[in-house]
Formats: C-alpha cells, sequence, structure tokens
C-alpha cells in the first residue's frame, strides 16, 4: 500500500532561554486504510507530531 503521511528525519526545538528539543530524528509512515496511535508520556511529543503532521506547526527540520 502506499504512505498517506510520511515524515523524514524530523526534529522539533522550541527556542527559548533553553532551547527544549522534543522531536529528534522522526521518521514514520500511515498507509492507507491503517490504524495508528500515538503512545507516550506526558510531554514526549505526541501533540507536536501531530500538529507538524497536521500543518500547525513547522519540524525546526
Amino acid at each position: 500500500m502506499a504512505s498517506v503521511v510520511e515524515l523524514k528525519n524530523v526534529d522539533k526545538i522550541y527556542r527559548g532561554a533553553i532551547d527544549t528539543q522534543v522531536l529528534f530524528d522522526i521518521n514514520l509512515s500511515f498507509e492507507e486504510g491503517s490504524f495508528n496511535s500515538l503512545v507516550g508520556e506526558s510531554g514526549s511529543g505526541k501533540s507536536t507530531l501531530l500538529n507538524i503532521i497536521g500543518t500547525l506547526d513547522k519540524p525546526t527540520r
């Protein structure tokens, strides 16, 4: 099946007095018709990743 969403080497760094890297070198793909879930502890970057996939936020790289 073809990938509907694909991310390659995605990083996200929030800049501030102290830079915080929340995503580092993320690679993933979602295939058409597949069921996927993101699971992790609070603050692990799940919402940030979904915001990047949904184009609500931009990756640093």
